[in-house]
C-alpha cells in the first residue's frame, strides 16, 4: 500500500515540477489557473513589481515546498532502499534533477532552505546506514553541487537580493501579527482575513504559521497546536531510532522524519492550515508509530520473535 501511495505522490510531484519549470521558462504557455496565481503577488505589487511568481497549482511557494520536498524525501529513501532490486540509477538522478530545477525556479528562499536541509540530512542518514555506494555518493554530490553552486557565480548575491522588499515585509508582518496577538492574547481574532483589520498594516497574509496561530486563535489554540507538532515530532524521532525489522518502517520512517522537518521549516515562512500537505505527513507518522508500537508489544509478549 505504501509503495502504491508513494508512486501516486511521486507522479504528482513530477507533474507539479514539470509545470513549474515550463511556467518559469515560458510563462505564456500555461494559464495562471493551472499553475501560478491568478492575481499579482500582493507584496510584489506593493514593491512596484508587476510579475506573477512561479508558484505551483495556485498555491504559495511554502505550500508547494511542503508537498514537493516531503514527497522527494519519501522517494529518495524508498528508491535507495530498493536500488539493487528495481530502481534504475539514471531514472533516479533524472527525477532528482527535475525536482531540484523546479525548486530553484520557484524563486523561494524558504523552499531552497528546506530543500537543502532535506537533501543533506537524507544523504547523511543514507550514508550512515550504508545504503549508498561510494560512486553513487560522489555522483550525487557532484550533481547537487552543480545545481546549487555552479548555476551562476552570483547565485548567493542574487538569492539575497531576490524579492528583498518581500523578505523585509515578512519580518514586518510577523511583528505586526505579534502586536495583534497582544491585543487579544486569549482567544485571538479568529480565522479571518487579517488585511480587513485596522490594526493589521499589510495586504498580505501572515507568512509565519506560528504567528498566524497566535493571532488567529490566541493562547487557547496555540498551545494545543504546538503540542500536536511536538508529539508528532517525538513519534517520528522514535520511529527513526527504532530497530524494528518491519521493512515499511525501516524504509519510510527516516523519509517521513525528514519530510516533517521540511514542513516545519516551511512553517516559519508561511501560515499552515488544515489543507496543508504537512497534515498528511503527520498522519503517516502517526500510523507508522501505531504499527511499530503494536509490533513491539507483540515482541514483548513473545508472539513475535
Amino acid at each position: 500500500v505504501m509503495y502504491k501511495i508513494r508512486n501516486i505522490l511521486v507522479s504528482t510531484m513530477l507533474i507539479v515540477c514539470v509545470l513549474t519549470i515550463i511556467k518559469a521558462v515560458a510563462p505564456g504557455i500555461l494559464p495562471s489557473f493551472i499553475i501560478g496565481r491568478v492575481d499579482l503577488d500582493t507584496q510584489l505589487y506593493m514593491g512596484g513589481f508587476h510579475v506573477i511568481r512561479n508558484n505551483a497549482l495556485i498555491s504559495p511557494a511554502g505550500a508547494w515546498g511542503q508537498f514537493v520536498i516531503s514527497v522527494f524525501a519519501l522517494y529518495i529513501f524508498a528508491s535507495v532502499y530498493n536500488l539493487k532490486k528495481a530502481v534504475n540509477i539514471n531514472k533516479f538522478l533524472a527525477i532528482c534533477l527535475i525536482t531540484s530545477c523546479a525548486v530553484l525556479l520557484t524563486q523561494s528562499r524558504s523552499t531552497w532552505l528546506s530543500f537543502s536541509i532535506t537533501i543533506l540530512i537524507s544523504y547523511y542518514l543514507l550514508y550512515k546506514k550504508g545504503l549508498v555506494e561510494k560512486y553513487f555518493n560522489i555522483s550525487f554530490l557532484i550533481f547537487f553541487s552543480i545545481i546549487i553552486f555552479i548555476i551562476g557565480k552570483d547565485l548567493y548575491s542574487w538569492a539575497l537580493l531576490l524579492r528583498e522588499h518581500t523578505a523585509i515585509n515578512r519580518f514586518g508582518i510577523m511583528g505586526n501579527a505579534f502586536d495583534l496577538f497582544q491585543q487579544r492574547p486569549i482567544w485571538g481574532f479568529g480565522i479571518i482575513r487579517f488585511s480587513s483589520i485596522d490594526l493589521y498594516q499589510y495586504g498580505a497574509v501572515i507568512h509565519n504559521g506560528f504567528m498566524y496561530k497566535l493571532a488567529s486563535t490566541g493562547i487557547v489554540g496555540f498551545i494545543p497546536y504546538i503540542l500536536s507538532l511536538l508529539i508528532v515530532f517525538y513519534m517520528s524521532w522514535k520511529l527513526l531510532a527504532t530497530t524494528s525489522k518491519d521493512q515499511v518502517i525501516k524504509t519510510y520512517a527516516p523519509a517521513l522524519f525528514i519530510g516533517y522537518i521540511a514542513c516545519l521549516i516551511e512553517l516559519f515562512f508561511y501560515r499552515n492550515v488544515g489543507s496543508s500537505f504537512m497534515w498528511i505527513v503527520m498522519g503517516f507518522i502517526i500510523a507508522l508509530h501505531k504499527i511499530n508500537c503494536s509490533i513491539e508489544s507483540k515482541i514483548r509478549l513473545g508472539s513475535i520473535k
